[in-house]
């Protein structure tokens, strides 16, 4: 989503740009369901953005602040909703979320993410595939015993930063 509206702006912001802009438009509120299906392939990620929410009878974000605001929440209550709902999948209740490869870099995505879970957020290793990759034949020829010890590794040798 985010990469379609950036292209779709008149100016070419920068990811750090995108940010302030989102965090200026914060007093904005309307939520939209980023799995719907509105949003899979639209000709315009803008207009699929305030025709979802007109459908729905939510205020309608106009500027690229509210924009951007209303992606970013909405990205947080869905990663909310995902989690609710693998606790209720597993009877079991997580408190802390591990938010791994690019998307980890993502400080301000990874702070409303801690507001709308109510959990404890860690971020990275930004090269989760590779390492996965690398772990894993690590663990088929017998260099690593288990994954606890290949976490363990991880964990030492990257900076994994808790976001607040």
């Amino acid at each position: 989503m985010m990469q379609s509206i950036r292209k779709e702006f008149k100016h070419s912001y920068t990811f750090q740009e995108l940010v302030a802009l989102a965090k200026i438009g914060s007093y904005f509120t309307s939520i939209v369901d980023v799995n719907d299906a509105s949003f899979l392939a639209p000709k315009s990620m803008i207009q699929a953005l305030q025709k979802y929410c007109e459908r729905t009878n939510q205020e309608k974000p106009e500027t690229e602040c509210e924009i951007l605001a209303c992606v970013y929440q909405s990205l947080a209550k869905s990663y909310a909703d995902t989690v609710n709902e693998i606790e209720a999948v597993t009877g079991k209740s997580y408190s802390r979320i591990h938010i791994i490869g690019g998307g980890s870099q993502d400080a301000y995505l990874n702070k409303l993410t801690v507001e709308y879970t109510g959990k404890d957020v860690y971020a990275g290793p930004t090269e989760a595939t590779a390492l996965g990759n690398i772990l894993v034949q690590m663990l088929k020829t017998k260099e690593l015993n288990d994954l606890t010890e290949a976490r363990s590794i991880i964990k030492k040798s990257f900076n994994i930063k808790n976001e607040e």
